[in-house]
């Protein structure tokens, strides 16, 4: 993706100085691709210069300025505000509830504040809106629209927080099924739906069919993503619980060390951070206490050949 980010900031210098829709449009590909490399102050810079020019050239009472309140609030919730993110979001709906043609942009809406909520845990707020997305989705959408993915997972992962393992895996299968069908083999959205279910799959302690989706999204994510994207040290992350809850201490170790390498890269994932460290520091305490476990039973055993002969 970033071999695309000089093209379009050529296409920029060429347009020159002129404001319409079209310099919009530009300038949101470009923050889609800032957003997707986890640049996230440039993508938000861009965003508050558009979110001006929106409001002069269309006003504040369109879908338009809506979807630039959506754009910004997304990369609030990215950089960890939450508060800011939700106002936007709020602003977009005032906008967008009551009128009809705007009913798949408010399921965007009502999306996002669903997902903001289950970062605030705040689960059941979380579930109702998600709720409300999944109800206007399934009325106006084909089966098998990418968007319907986007909301089974979501519900996917509120129910897994309310521990409904049963009902979460079910949702997070339906979303895996629409993005095999129609995504291609080494999409980031299969890599985030193959990590969902082994997050389901590792809560019902069920831990080999949760590793072997963890690799599913390892792989595609270490294939597409940049070395110190964060959401490859999610897929790290996970992959050093599995491990360690399978009791292959060392390797669990080389995952979270990934993990947190990535991690300590982002001011905003400090909490990330502090938790990879402290996973670490716990392993290699266990890996210890077992080295001497080993070593004293060899000494035992030694023992016994001697009193024997």
């Amino acid at each position: 993706m970033i071999y695309y980010i000089p093209i379009i900031e050529s296409f920029l210098n060429d347009y020159g100085i002129n404001e319409d829709e079209y310099l919009i449009r530009l300038n949101d590909s470009l923050t889609f691709l800032y957003y997707s490399l986890a640049k996230y102050e440039k993508a938000l810079d861009i965003q508050e210069r558009m979110l001006y020019l929106r409001e002069k050239l269309f006003g504040k009472d369109v879908n338009e300025y809506a979807k630039g309140l959506n754009l910004k609030a997304v990369i609030f919730r990215e950089l960890g505000k939450y508060n800011e993110a939700l106002e936007l979001h709020n602003q977009a709906i005032i906008i967008r509830k009551n009128k009809k043609v705007l009913k798949k942009d408010l399921a965007v809406s009502y999306n996002n504040i669903s997902l903001i909520y289950s970062d605030l845990k705040k689960i059941e707020l979380s579930l109702q809106f998600a709720k409300e997305a999944l109800e206007i989705s399934e009325n106006i959408l084909d089966c098998n629209h990418f968007s319907l993915a986007i909301r089974y997972r979501n519900i996917s992962m509120i129910y897994r927080n309310l521990e409904k393992y049963d009902l979460s895996l079910d949702y997070a299968k339906k979303a895996l099924e629409i993005s095999e069908k129609i995504l291609v083999n080494n999409h980031i959205s299969l890599s985030i739906d193959y990590g969902n279910i082994s997050l389901v799959y590792y809560n019902l302690k069920k831990y080999n069919f949760s590793l072997d989706y963890a690799k599913k999204s390892l792989e595609i994510s270490e294939h597409i993503l940049d070395k110190n994207h964060p959401e490859l040290a999610r897929v790290y992350n996970n992959l050093a619980f599995i491990y360690r809850d399978l009791k292959e201490c060392k390797i669990a170790k080389v995952y979270m060390e990934k993990a947190r390498n990535i991690y300590c890269l982002y001011e905003y994932k400090n909490k990330e951070t502090i938790e990879a460290i402290r996973f670490i520091k716990k392993i290699e305490q266990n890996l210890k206490l077992n080295y001497k476990k080993r070593g004293n039973t060899v000494k035992t055993r030694k023992r016994e050949l001697i009193s024997f002969f």
